[in-house]
């Protein structure tokens, strides 16, 4: 589970910025993003 804008998600920023999610903050842990993975099908 990742953003799909490829941005990584810092929990103490994101709640810096939206202290209305503070109850939030035990469940919610940094996730980094990384590269797409693209699959193709073969026909």
């Amino acid at each position: 589970m990742r953003h799909p804008c490829g941005e990584d998600f810092i929990a103490s920023t994101f709640l810096t910025q939206h202290p209305e999610y503070k109850w939030q903050e035990p469940y919610l842990k940094d996730m980094n993003s990384n590269p797409w993975t693209l699959f193709e099908a073969n026909r």
